[in-house]
């Protein structure tokens, strides 16, 4: 009997950008006697590795890894795309929206028919410099054709509007909205009304203030005291002479 086994391989096909690639476990495809089988399952422009392992009573032996590339096929659109903003910039981000199946030529990010980002990466932030309806929509171009995502509209308030479905039923869209108070014309708003009642606020006191009328209280001014000199009569003058008399007297006499 026979088995066949497959895995992943590294490094896959080429892409402008580098791709994080990881090999696969082994998977058996095939169990049985027979010498041949098709592989389905596969991916379109994907690279897998195959072996042989035979057994019989005596033990088993497997053959060499072979490596193999599928063809290219068209891109496909899928299911999810995701887009949300802040209160500086609208974030977008289409990474594993489309199935490549081929060497990717670009994507092209539309908005209201303006193209505004054309290249390989699969994530672009614009400026919001205002709360506006977008209308977003990404073209993916390979060398086998090209495939776009539907409209997409998005307001940075409001958030995501109503998508057409496209074929299938996908609508191609998740949408994360943000809390109110954390929008730009929340803030704004709230800057005014804060100002408005600051400014009321100084208006009030200041008119308070000039019409309380200020009663200054003149003191009379204070008289100083004279000082008065002693005043002595005449008779008082004649008793210290008497005495200054005597005195000095008595000092010679002694």
């Amino acid at each position: 009997s026979c088995e066949l086994h497959l895995r992943t391989s590294c490094p896959q096909p080429l892409q402008p950008v580098a791709q994080v690639c990881a090999q696969g476990p082994v998977e058996t495809r095939f169990f049985g006697r027979g010498h041949s089988f098709n592989v389905t399952g596969l991916l379109p422009y994907a690279t897998y590795d195959l072996r042989v392992v035979s057994f019989n009573n005596m033990g088993s032996a497997s053959s060499n890894w072979v490596t193999v590339t599928t063809l290219k096929e068209a891109p496909q659109y899928k299911q999810v795309f995701q887009i949300h903003s802040n209160l500086t910039a609208v974030f977008l981000d289409w990474t594993g929206s489309f199935d490549l199946n081929g060497p990717l030529r670009d994507y092209r990010l539309t908005e209201s028919g303006h193209l505004l980002y054309s290249g390989f990466h699969s994530a672009l932030h614009i400026p919001r410099t205002s709360d506006k309806t977008f209308a977003f929509q990404v073209t993916c171009t390979t060398d086998s054709g090209s495939v776009s995502s539907p409209i997409i509209r998005y307001n940075s308030v409001t958030g995501v509007g109503p998508v057409h479905p496209t074929e299938g039923g996908k609508t191609g869209l998740t949408g994360v909205l943000y809390p109110f108070h954390t929008e730009l014309w929340f803030i704004v708003l709230m800057s005014f009304l804060g100002l408005f009642l600051l400014a009321l606020l100084t208006g009030l006191v200041l008119r308070k203030t000039l019409s309380r009328t200020t009663c200054s209280q003149e003191r009379p001014p204070l008289v100083p005291l004279q000082k008065r000199s002693p005043s002595y009569s005449a008779s008082d003058s004649y008793l210290l002479a008497v005495d200054y008399f005597v005195g000095s007297h008595e000092k010679f006499a002694c």
